[in-house]
């Protein structure tokens, strides 16, 4: 992926360094922040427009990446991560998420569990969905990992627990019943 060309033009425009401006938006793409940004950079940034915070979530006004006018991963192992993207969406079409935020997120998910199925991971998604309402959906990429080091927190790890313990609970054996229909076979 490469960075949006719109993006070192604001920048330019606004006389913010490129490549300190292009480190702090990937930084708040991946929701990885440093210990320290120099406040004058975040001012910079944020007279801008590239991307507003409406009080719930960030919206990037001026996409980040070149490629983002694809609405789909395209490379065909990752392939079903459009179907998650897509029932979070259908829940809720501000809670898709942006594609390249829920991949890395995805890959590193897997790469940390895997013991983990992609069926795991469609499942504990649609029991999140059936589970809560369209208004408190959380967008995808947060869903996969929100925050990093000690304050990192996985929903989808916590359903995916939920959905294996009712998976395992639908394969166990079922115990004959005490009722009178039954004993008399």
């Amino acid at each position: 992926m490469e960075i949006n060309p719109k993006i070192r033009e604001v920048l330019n425009t606004f006389g913010i360094d490129e490549q300190d401006g292009i480190a702090y938006l990937l930084a708040i793409y991946f929701d990885c922040r440093p210990s320290y940004t120099p406040p004058i950079l975040i001012q910079k940034i944020n007279v801008t427009n590239i991307l507003h915070f409406n009080g719930k979530e960030l919206l990037w006004l001026v996409p980040l990446f070149e490629d983002i006018s694809s609405d789909s991963i395209t490379d065909e192992k990752w392939k079903w991560v459009n179907e998650v993207r897509d029932m979070f969406g259908t829940k809720n079409p501000a809670r898709k998420g942006p594609k390249s935020a829920v991949l890395s997120r995805m890959k590193a998910y897997f790469s940390a569990n895997p013991d983990v199925r992609k069926e795991d991971i469609i499942g504990a998604v649609q029991m999140y969905l059936n589970q809560i309402g369209c208004d408190y959906v959380t967008s995808t990429h947060y869903f996969i990992t929100k925050g990093n080091g000690p304050t990192k927190v996985s929903l989808l790890e916590e359903w995916v627990e939920k959905y294996k313990l009712w998976e395992q609970a639908q394969q166990a054996p079922t115990t004959p019943s005490n009722d009178v229909t039954s004993q008399m076979q």
